[in-house]
């Protein structure tokens, strides 16, 4: 995947350096692009190019922006994208296919194709007439799908051993999802090539361009903002370099573009299954699932432990509330197999009915481990 930098158009950058910590990325998807004129699409090109500005932008990619999406007078986040369509295809369905091997490419009657970050579709793709869009974009999903789930899942199963409704296929179903970690991931590798360096002779000063801008905006709305020389323009990723596309669904499932990791979240849910996730259909993961959770050795075990409050009322000549603090206290030193001892004793029970309760011969190790627990205790109120 390959950037234009502005620099073909623009002297200079508007950058607002807080714009991700006023929101998310944010994807309007848009119908109908075919039916746009020439300057709209130029208006939307402007919008999507012009992203590091914020909301500081040229008037007319504004009015387009609310316009097409007029929800955005709502919302103060700066960080929304036009994602413009045709016949359901966008640019995002193409950069999401680039990232797949051209042998799963070619079972979905698809081939590698280069995209473009300002989101607008080739105009040769874009003819009422051309048969195969419509096509692309569900072959583009499905392709991406086979590619992505062996990442999601490793080697615990196919896609269809697991049921539709199961959280780990949700996960891998939900494109647009992909699409925006995608994207936020191709502006993050944009963002770090930097302003270039190289200035025409024509070009304005940033001090003298600074100075216009000061005169067009109000003081107030500068506040955050710098003014940079264009970012350079280049290659995110190579989509011909499969090892390179690799490290980008890395990236991707990691921390690229400063996002979440969704590892916790795949660790979970390839960790924490239950009868649901699986499809009607036979499969070993869903035998090997079962085996384990009806296995005796898995079975959970349920062992009650009584709390002070539930023993009887016994009178002592220390106050009653000293008593059962201090009780508590020397309680919290033994584990749940010595409190199960001490308890049974509070309650009355002798030795030989606590042995025949826990299906032991004779009282012999019960008495051992009382004598053991009177040990400990002497120590702890010597202490």
């Amino acid at each position: 995947m390959r950037v234009v930098s502005n620099a073909m158009m623009d002297q200079a950058e508007i950058v607002q350096a807080d714009r991700w910590e006023r929101g998310p990325l944010e994807l309007v998807f848009l119908k109908d692009v075919e039916a746009l004129d020439i300057e709209s699409e130029l208006h939307l090109i402007d919008w999507n190019r012009h992203h590091r500005a914020g909301w500081l932008r040229a008037a007319g990619e504004v009015d387009f922006a609310l316009k097409v999406a007029p929800r955005l007078r709502e919302q103060e986040n700066p960080n929304v994208f036009l994602v413009p369509s045709v016949h359901g295809y966008t640019e995002l369905h193409c950069m999401l296919a680039s990232l797949v091997p051209e042998a799963i490419l070619r079972r979905h009657g698809l081939r590698k194709e280069s995209t473009n970050a300002w989101l607008m579709p080739l105009f040769a793709e874009r003819s009422m007439l051309d048969p195969t869009i419509a096509r692309k974009a569900t072959a583009s999903v499905e392709a991406f799908n086979e590619y992505l789930w062996p990442k999601l899942a490793g080697r615990r199963g196919l896609r269809n051993d697991f049921s539709p409704v199961s959280s780990l296929r949700l996960l891998a179903s939900d494109t647009p999802y992909w699409m925006s970690r995608l994207y936020r991931l191709a502006l993050a590798r944009w963002d770090s090539m930097g302003p270039t360096r190289h200035e025409d002779r024509d070009w304005k000063s940033l001090d003298v361009l600074w100075e216009e801008l000061r005169q067009q905006v109000p003081v107030e709305h500068l506040k955050g903002v710098t003014l940079s020389r264009p970012y350079y323009g280049g290659t995110l990723w190579d989509e011909n370099d499969q090892r390179e596309c690799d490290g980008v669904l890395e990236e991707l499932l990691g921390d690229g573009g400063g996002q979440e990791s969704l590892e916790p979240v795949l660790q979970v849910l390839n960790s924490s299954r239950t009868h649901e996730d699986f499809s009607d259909r036979y499969s070993w993961v869903k035998e090997d699932f079962e085996r384990s959770f009806y296995s005796k050795r898995s079975k959970i075990r349920v062992s009650l432990v009584e709390t002070v409050d539930d023993v009887p009322v016994w009178s002592a000549p220390e106050p009653e509330g000293y008593g059962n603090v201090l009780f508590r206290d020397v309680l919290s030193f033994f584990d749940a197999k010595d409190r199960h001892l001490v308890l049974a004793l509070r309650h009355g029970k002798t030795v030989s009915e606590i042995a025949r309760e826990q299906g032991l011969k004779g009282h012999a190790s019960v008495s051992r481990r009382l004598k053991r627990i009177r040990a400990k205790v002497r120590e702890v109120l010597k202490g």
